[in-house]
């Protein structure tokens, strides 16, 4: 099994980009899969670790694109991803 952490905040634009507020009281979570899990088995047990009603909250995945050398010239672009529906990929 691996692990993928998870952080629990949101995102605003501020300015010219994209900052991510992290909710302190929320906090971080490991949960672990491998080759064959995929979005659909993902989602659900990110509910079940923060604790959240399926019915009063929609899970978002997420994340921002590095800002390594290779990134530079569409950073300005994909500053936002958005994780939709797909099978994950485990240790990259």
């Amino acid at each position: 099994m691996d692990q993928i952490i998870l952080e629990c905040g949101r995102w605003i634009f501020e300015k010219t980009k994209w900052l991510y507020v992290v909710d302190n009281g929320k906090g971080c979570r490991v949960l672990e899969g491998n080759s064959e899990t995929n979005f659909h088995d993902f989602v659900p047990m990110v509910y079940e670790d923060y604790g959240l009603d399926n019915r009063l909250f929609e899970v978002l995945l997420s994340y921002k694109i590095s800002n390594k050398k290779n990134y530079q010239q569409i950073h300005h672009q994909l500053l936002l991803v958005i994780i939709d529906n797909f099978k994950l990929f485990w240790g990259i």
